[in-house]
Formats: structure tokens, C-alpha cells, sequence
């Protein structure tokens, strides 16, 4: 074990040997195909996101400029991100302009997390619900084709960290104060398997 250093480590399942890939990354996402770990990295530069390929242990900065907030990767590649709290970005695979899926308002923000479904077509985000009282929030559906969001009744308080489970039914979230004490798993909300598969 290396103390004392924040990074992305490769853990060996056999002997347990640590050993450090990128010292300063933060806000690691393992790739679909489980051949990547998709990254931020802290002492480089800002907006950066890095891929570091567990078969050859190679590391490339993807192209682009995703900013600073929360992201997740699609399995086609295309990286989707959360822009101040209040924008839902969709960035293609091969670099370049980043499409605008969502915009919401300051009083209705969107949370700490955004995942793509298994099959790609849509993301979830969370967004505050101020009618369902003080820092609850909804969980939304976000169609990557431009189709109008839509809200599902999941409801909850402290949400953290959000992914969905790669059995594509369930919802994987960190809840607790303070974020992320512990995970939950909930079934997806009636009806969002059915209207991302459209």
C-alpha cells in the first residue's frame, strides 16, 4: 500500500499488490466493455478526462473539454457530463462540440450524478424537486436521441452517487449523510426500461 497518496490503483487479485496508475485521479469510471478506467485527473489539466487500458496499461487523454462536474461513459463511447449544476452534455466519442440534451434552473438543479442505460439510449440524472419538499430530489430520464426528458416517481432525500446496475433493472445510489455512507439498489421506476428501449 502506498500512504498518504490519492490516486487510481490497480489492486492484483491474487497477491493483493497495489500499485499506482495515476497518482491525483479522481471520479473513476469503469468503460461498459470493462476494458477501461476512465478517469479525472487532479495535477493535470482542468476539463481532462484520461483512459487507462487494463490490457496493455496504456493511458491516453480522451479528446475534448468535459469540464469539472460528475461524468459517465456510454458504451459506444460518447461521454455524458454535468455542466454547473444545471446543464446535461452529451460528448461524442471522437472529440469535438458537445451537444446540449438538458438545461434546467438554479432553484432545480441536477445532482451529483448522471449514468447512462445499459443499452445506451438514455441517461438518468437526479434533479432537485423543490415541490416534494427541502433537498428532496427526482430521479429524470434524459433521452440521448433529444426526445424530451421525463421524470420517474422515485423520489428521495441525500441522494449521492448514482450508476445503474449492469443487469440494466436496477438503480445503484450512495445515500447518507454525510454522501455516500452506504449504497442502496432499487428496481429501475416502472416504465424506464420500456420508454428507453423506443
Amino acid at each position: 500500500m502506498i500512504a498518504g497518496v490519492f490516486g487510481l490503483f490497480s489492486v492484483g487479485l491474487a497477491n493483493g499488490q497495489t500499485e499506482l496508475v495515476a497518482k491525483g485521479a479522481d471520479r473513476n469510471v469503469l468503460s461498459h466493455d470493462g476494458a477501461r478506467v476512465l478517469y479525472r485527473n487532479n495535477e493535470a489539466e482542468s476539463g481532462s478526462i484520461y483512459s487507462y487500458r487494463l490490457s496493455d496499461r496504456s493511458v491516453e487523454r480522451v479528446p475534448g473539454n468535459f469540464g469539472t462536474g460528475r461524468f459517465s461513459a456510454l458504451a459506444d463511447g460518447r461521454i455524458a457530463t454535468v455542466r454547473d449544476r444545471t446543464e446535461i452534455l452529451l460528448h461524442p466519442a471522437a472529440g469535438g462540440e458537445a451537444k446540449v440534451l438538458w438545461r434546467t434552473d438554479e432553484d432545480q438543479q441536477f445532482g451529483r450524478g448522471v449514468a447512462p442505460t445499459t443499452d445506451g439510449k438514455a441517461l438518468i440524472v437526479l434533479r432537485l424537486n423543490p415541490d416534494a419538499g427541502a433537498g428532496m430530489w427526482r430521479l429524470w430520464v434524459v433521452p440521448v436521441d433529444g426526445a424530451p426528458s421525463y421524470p420517474t416517481e422515485l423520489v428521495h432525500e441525500s441522494f449521492g452517487t448514482l450508476d445503474i446496475h449492469p443487469d440494466g433493472k436496477r438503480i445503484l445510489y450512495g445515500e447518507g449523510q454525510p454522501f455516500s455512507q452506504m449504497w442502496a439498489m432499487r428496481d429501475l421506476p416502472f416504465g424506464l426500461s420500456e420508454q428507453a428501449k423506443r
